[in-house]
C-alpha cells in the first residue's frame, strides 16, 4: 500500500500508479492494485465507498475483501457494476481524497471481465464506449461522460443510491444527516422509531416505510463513522437492527438482491458490535430469503449456521431451528422437518422476558403456521389447512401483511385439497390485503394458489380472483436489483394464464 501511495505521488495519477503496480506484480488483481494506489486499507476503502455515496450505503471492509477474493479466483462475491462505478470514483480521489480522477470500471475489472454476469459485461462495454478514451493524465474528467450511464446503472443495481449522487454541484455533497450531532437522545429516538416501525410495516405495508428507514440508517452510518468505543458499538448495534429491517422491507417488495444487500450490511454491523443474537438472526433471515427462492439446501445451511452461537436465547435459537425445518421441507425430508418444528416449540417453552424485542413475533402460532407451509410443500394440504384455520384466529390483528401471506397459503392448501369455494374465499381476502399494503410477498404466495384454482376457472369467484391478480401483475414493477430475479410481472402472468 505504501508503494502504491508513493507511485501515485510520483506519477501524478492513481490510474497510472495502479497500472504500474500490476506491471511489477502480474498476479496482483486490479481491484487490489488500484486500492493500493489510492493508499487505502480495506476498511478505508469501504469508508470511501460510503462517502462517495453520501453515506446512503453502509459497506464494510469484509465486502471489499470478498470482491478482491472473487477477482483472485477465490470464494468471494462478484461486485456489481454499480459497485465498480462507485469504487472507480472513490479510488480516483487518491490517498488524501482530493483528486478528481475516475478509474474506469473496465480497468478495475481487468481480465476478470469474462467472469462477470452477462448483463454486467454488456453494460461495462456501454460505459466504456460512453466514457471514451482516457485523457492525457490517465483519467481526466471522464466523470462528465460517465455520469449519465452511471446513474442509470446505479439506480437499477444498487439499493439506496439515487440520481442526485452523480449530479454536478457547485460544492461537495452535503448529507442532511451530517448536520445532526451525536447525542444519547438521538440514539434513543432512533431506537424507539424502529420499534414503532415494526408494527407500522405489518399494518401499512413496506412501501410506506422504506424511505424513512433508509434515511435513519444513513444518519446512523454517519454518526457511527465519527464515534469510537462504547458509542460506536451502540450505533453499530442499532445499525444492524435497521439494516436487517430494511432487508425485510425489500424482501416484502420482492427485491431479493436489495434484501440480501441489506442483510449483509446488518451482519457486518452485528459482528462489529459483537451482537451474537443479531448475527444469528440475520443468518436466519438470509435462510428465509433462500427458502423464499426455493433453495432448500442453502436455507438449511444458513439456518444451521445461525444456531452455532453459545449465548443464544431460546427464542432466537427457535427462529433458526424452524427456518432449518422449512429448508428440510423444501428438500422433501418430512421426518427431519417435523422434528425441527417440534424442537422449536420446545425452545419457546423456555423463553422469558429477556428475549430481544425484535423476536417477539416468534410464538407457537408462528411456528405452527410455518409447519403448515411445510406440509403444503410435502404434499399434505388437508392437514396444512386445518392448522392454518386454527392458528389464523390467534394471529394479532396488527399483523396485516402476515395475515395476507397466511391466507394465500390457506387458499393454496384448500385448492390442493379440492375445496374450491373455501380456497376462493381465502384468496379473495388475501388479494384485498395485497392491494391495500402493496406487499409483493402476498402476491407471490397467491400465485400458486391461483394456479391450483385454475381447474375451477368457470366459477365467478375464481374469475374475479384471476382478474384481480392480473391487475396486480400489471401494476407490479420488476425488482430494481434482480440479477437472478425474473420480472415479477412475467412470473405472475405465467401463473395465471
Amino acid at each position: 500500500m505504501k508503494v502504491g501511495r508513493r507511485l501515485t505521488a510520483e506519477l501524478g495519477s492513481v490510474l497510472k500508479a495502479g497500472e504500474e503496480l500490476m506491471r511489477r506484480q502480474p498476479d496482483l488483481p486490479p481491484l487490489q492494485a488500484f486500492r493500493y494506489a489510492a493508499g487505502l486499507s480495506q476498511d478505508q476503502a469501504a469508508e470511501r465507498y460510503n462517502e462517495v455515496n453520501g453515506y446512503r450505503t453502509c459497506l464494510g471492509g469484509t465486502s471489499i475483501n470478498a470482491w478482491e477474493s472473487w477477482q483472485r479466483g477465490g470464494k468471494g462475491t462478484q461486485p456489481g457494476l454499480s459497485d465498480l462505478i462507485v469504487l472507480g470514483i472513490g479510488y480516483g480521489r487518491g490517498p488524501d481524497g482530493t483528486r478528481r480522477e475516475v478509474i474506469p470500471p473496465a480497468a478495475l475489472v481487468g481480465s476478470s471481465r469474462s467472469r462477470l454476469a452477462p448483463e454486467d459485461a454488456f453494460a461495462l462495454g456501454v460505459i466504456t464506449v460512453a466514457a471514451g478514451p482516457a485523457g492525457p493524465d490517465g483519467s481526466a474528467d471522464q466523470a462528465s461522460e460517465l455520469q449519465p450511464v452511471a446513474v442509470a446503472v446505479a439506480q437499477t443495481r444498487m439499493p439506496g443510491i439515487g440520481a442526485d449522487l452523480y449530479e454536478s454541484r457547485p460544492g461537495p455533497y452535503r448529507d442532511p444527516a451530517a448536520a445532526v450531532p451525536y447525542s444519547p437522545e438521538i440514539v434513543g429516538y432512533l431506537a424507539s422509531t424502529l420499534e414503532q416501525s415494526y408494527e407500522q410495516a405489518n399494518l401499512l405495508g413496506p412501501q410506506q416505510l422504506i424511505e424513512s428507514i433508509t434515511t435513519h440508517l444513513r444518519l446512523i452510518a454517519r454518526l457511527q463513522a465519527e464515534r469510537t468505543g462504547r458509542e460506536s458499538e451502540e450505533l453499530a448495534t442499532l445499525g444492524a437492527r435497521y439494516a436487517e429491517f430494511l432487508g425485510w422491507l425489500h424482501q416484502e417488495l420482492g427485491d431479493f438482491r436489495a434484501a440480501g444487500y441489506w442483510s449483509d450490511r446488518a451482519m457486518e454491523w452485528a459482528q462489529e458490535a459483537g451482537d451474537d443474537l443479531m448475527a444469528s438472526y440475520v443468518l436466519m433471515r438470509k435462510g428465509h430469503q433462500a427458502a423464499a427462492q426455493r433453495n432448500g439446501a442453502r436455507a438449511v445451511r444458513l439456518a444451521q449456521a445461525g444456531q452455532r452461537g453459545f449465548l443464544l436465547t431460546p427464542k432466537v435459537r427457535a427462529l433458526s431451528v424452524q427456518q432449518e425445518a422449512q429448508g428440510h421441507a423444501l428438500l422433501g425430508d418430512e421426518t427431519t422437518a417435523m422434528r425441527k418444528f417440534d424442537e422449536a416449540l420446545s425452545l419457546l417453552e423456555r423463553a422469558d422476558e429477556g428475549e430481544p424485542s425484535w423476536s417477539r413475533y416468534c410464538t407457537p402460532t408462528y411456528i405452527e403456521i410455518y409447519r403448515a407451509n411445510a406440509l403444503i410443500e410435502l404434499g399434505r394440504p388437508d392437514r396444512a389447512a386445518d392448522i392454518l384455520v386454527r392458528e389464523l384466529t390467534a394471529l394479532p390483528a396488527g399483523y396485516r401483511t402476515d395475515q395476507g401471506v397466511y391466507l394465500a397459503r390457506l387458499a393454496r392448501a384448500y385448492a390442493l385439497s379440492g375445496e374450491a369455494e373455501e380456497a376462493a374465499n381465502a384468496a379473495q381476502r388475501a388479494l384485498a390485503i395485497a392491494g391495500a399494503t402493496g406487499s409483493r410477498r402476498i402476491v407471490q404466495e397467491l400465485a400458486p394458489a391461483v394456479q391450483a384454482l385454475s381447474r375451477w376457472a368457470g366459477l365467478p369467484q375464481v374469475a374475479e380472483i384471476r382478474q384481480g391478480m392480473a391487475a396486480l401483475a400489471h401494476a407490479a414493477k420488476p425488482p430494481r436489483t434482480g440479477r437472478a430475479e425474473t420480472d415479477l410481472r412475467s412470473r405472475l402472468e405465467a401463473w395465471i394464464t
